[in-house]
């Protein structure tokens, strides 16, 4: 990855399951987009970035942890 601009993409998938809807309603943190982990990894490949790694963390709450580059 010599001279490549990479970017580390965390972020909560929310619309993974019922349990994260509701833990995030209930927590008051405002979700502005609802990703599963299969549609946040097709959202950053269909914009023309590769994804270098990806890996999940599950937890209470589903996070995606994306290492991408252009």
């Amino acid at each position: 990855m010599k001279d490549t601009e990479i970017i580390i993409a965390p972020t909560l998938c929310v619309g993974e399951n019922t349990k994260s809807k509701n833990i995030t309603s209930l927590s008051g943190i405002k979700v502005v987009n609802k990703w599963s982990y299969k549609d946040f990894t097709s959202m950053l490949t269909n914009n023309g970035l590769a994804i270098y790694k990806a890996f999940r963390i599950e937890d209470k709450l589903l996070t995606a942890y994306i290492v991408i580059k252009k």
